[in-house]
């Protein structure tokens, strides 16, 4: 599992740097390789691309360093706030434009990626992104799990994979070992 979690931190600094530079030289081509890596193999921009979820899990081992034990969400409250995101893109899809953009400046992920690009973001934005880093130093990737709009498009696209991780329920303990399979 280690050696997976280092990969995955190496993956993301990569796209990190990736993902700054192509502001300055063709953003479209990162764009069509996050697309396509996306539709081979799922949600994989969102645990291993995206700069704000990389930022999260920086913050989560800086907690965990200072012995911070990571917290769980009830599982009352994540029945409920697990299908937020899911209830926020719609409610992106369905209202008007303007108000899609008024939503959007709060959103930390896009005001991270403005911020990488070398773009100035509102004090309302800057104090989002601050909230939810320090969200995540007590609960994993809160932004992601619960709120982010790019994410639930990513997780409904993600349904015509032809790559997944397949676990038997029967026999799971746990180990997160992963098995990848293909349809």
């Amino acid at each position: 599992m280690k050696k997976i979690q280092d990969y995955r931190f190496a993956v993301q600094i990569l796209f990190l740097i990736l993902t700054s530079t192509s502001f300055i030289i063709n953003f479209k081509i990162t764009l069509i390789i996050i697309l396509i890596l996306t539709l081979l193999s799922g949600v994989f921009y969102c645990g291993w691309i995206c700069p704000f979820g990389f930022v999260q899990d920086v913050f989560s081992h800086i907690g965990t360093a200072f012995g911070i034990k990571k917290r769980k969400m009830s599982r009352s409250v994540h029945k409920i706030l697990k299908y937020s995101r899911y209830i926020l893109l719609g409610f992106v899809i369905l209202s008007g434009f303007d108000l899609i953009f008024s939503i959007l400046t709060f959103d930390p992920r896009i005001n991270f990626t403005s911020i990488i690009s070398g773009t100035l973001i509102s004090t309302t934005g800057s104090v989002v992104i601050i909230l939810f880093v320090l969200v995540s130093i007590f609960f994993e990737r809160p932004f992601c799990n619960y709120f982010c709009v790019q994410g639930a498009k990513y997780g409904i696209l993600s349904i015509l994979r032809p790559i997944t991780i397949k676990r038997n329920e029967k026999i799971c303990i746990g180990c997160k070992n992963v098995i990848l399979s293909v349809l």
